[in-house]
């Protein structure tokens, strides 16, 4: 007999200093995931997309609570004469580990397999059947793997690794993510080829591209572009008048051509 499979989501925060998510108000939902789904509104206890996870539960498992269809759980199970194998969704940043008990009611559950790190790909773990039937869940939780105050999955969310500390050397990776949530951004608009020009005669098109840069902030902006100078339509296709900037996203190219 195969034993029971339980799809079941535990959602823990692991409790260590070093895992801990920036949450400035206390409100129970970090506040990096709050601005990255505009979340800022929700309760900790109410469930936005009613897809049985609460909007903590959603926090801690890095998915966005307006989508019902986002949600960490087992989804799927392929048996074997003497193995089994369990799939389940995860996200780059977070950690996974497989838990059983004979109950599933248990106050306890009791940890089987290695710890799996989320890749935003969908992980598996195998288990041996045995004579007594168990049930199985998914607990997710935060980490920090380099303990530096700021969890894996806020610094991929922000960008914080060591090749890009976006012009704040002077900070650690937290103070860097607290700059970035609490400070408004500085945006710079930057020609990329100060030559460029029209075909003539004798010499072929050299097109042009500015880049808007913002240092700073991290959420979603738009910003608003305006045109200067000689030229008219005749000489380049339209720019655009605004270019938005997505979360977490630091810069884009406009090419003039």
């Amino acid at each position: 007999m195969y034993r029971s499979l339980y799809s079941w989501l535990t959602l823990l925060l692991l409790l260590s200093p070093c895992a801990a998510v920036v949450d400035q108000n206390t409100d129970g939902m970090g506040d990096l995931w709050q601005l990255k789904h505009q979340a800022q509104s929700l309760q900790a206890t109410d469930d936005a997309d009613n897809d049985g996870q609460n909007n903590r539960a959603e926090a801690i498992a890095g998915t966005d609570p307006f989508q019902a269809n986002e949600v960490i759980r087992v989804t799927r199970a392929i048996p074997t004469a003497t193995t089994f194998q369990v799939f389940w969704p995860s996200i780059a940043g977070k950690r996974y580990q497989v838990e059983c008990s004979t109950a599933l009611n248990a106050d306890s559950w009791n940890p089987v397999g290695d710890l799996h790190s989320g890749t935003d790909e969908e992980l598996s773990a195998t288990f041996p059947l045995g004579e007594v039937n168990l049930y199985y869940r998914v607990k997710v939780a935060d980490v920090d793997t380099d303990t530096d105050g700021v969890t894996d999955w806020e610094a991929i969310q922000a960008g914080l690794d060591d090749e890009h500390d976006h012009g704040h050397q002077h900070l650690d990776k937290h103070e860097q993510l607290l700059e970035m949530l609490n400070n408004p951004p500085t945006v710079t608009v930057v020609a990329n080829d100060q030559q460029a020009a029209e075909p003539g005669p004798s010499s072929s098109a050299d097109p042009g591209a500015f880049t808007v840069t913002r240092t700073g902030g991290i959420g979603a902006i738009t910003v608003f572009l305006q045109q200067t100078g000689d030229t008219t339509a005749a000489d380049h296709a339209t720019i655009p008048t605004t270019v938005s900037l997505p979360f977490g996203v630091r810069s884009a190219t406009i090419p003039v051509t």
